[in-house]
């Protein structure tokens, strides 16, 4: 396992990972999201190289406001 890092950004607030891990034997990543009553970070590795990534997120705050989405990217 390896540590992961980074934030997940939108103009009215950044949700910054936490705790989180990416596994080097099935090129996936898990993390959660600090200050948040409850979170969840999941997503892959794919193609050659791990060249692209997609995932999942869900946040919610105390207040019950709730952030749900998913991510994508290439290298």
């Amino acid at each position: 396992m390896n540590p992961v890092s980074g934030y997940i950004r939108f103009d009215e607030i950044q949700l910054n990972l936490g705790n989180g891990n990416i596994s080097t034997t099935d090129s996936t990543l898990s993390a959660n999201i600090n200050g948040m009553a409850e979170s969840m970070v999941q997503g892959a590795f794919f193609g050659p190289n791990a060249q692209a990534v997609g995932g999942s997120f869900h946040a919610r705050e105390m207040d019950r406001t709730r952030y749900i989405g998913i991510f994508g990217g290439n290298r």
